[in-house]
């Protein structure tokens, strides 16, 4: 009978109220900071769009954009597409590197 009435003492550590203190104290701490950077973002979104356009044309025209954004495997496939000897051993800044060296090269080749 005494461990049946700890155990019930155990489970009532914190009253209601302290709960609820507790829930309020995490609606203001992570709920409210939520919702106004939700907000704000979305109010910055409307007023962009052309900028994003903008910038979107740009990092298709840019190889350098494109490169810095490819996984070090699709680095290293176009490296092999392009004949770059050597692609293997190096880190993905050389291999980068390399690679928009290259595509310059080709680039003016073609110009």
């Amino acid at each position: 009978m005494n461990l049946k009435n700890k155990r019930r003492r155990d489970l009532r550590l914190f009253s209601r109220g302290m709960v609820e203190i507790y829930a309020i104290i995490a609606i203001i701490i992570v709920v409210i900071p939520e919702l106004i950077a939700e907000l704000s973002l979305s109010a910055g979104q409307i007023n962009s769009t052309k900028k994003i356009s903008i910038k979107a044309i740009e990092w298709e025209s840019e190889t350098e954009f494109q490169i810095s954004a490819m996984r070090i495997n699709e680095l290293r496939e176009l490296a092999r597409n392009l004949n770059i000897l050597g692609y293997s051993a190096d880190s993905r800044e050389t291999l980068t590197r390399r690679l928009s060296r290259s595509m310059r090269r080709k680039w003016k080749q073609k110009i």
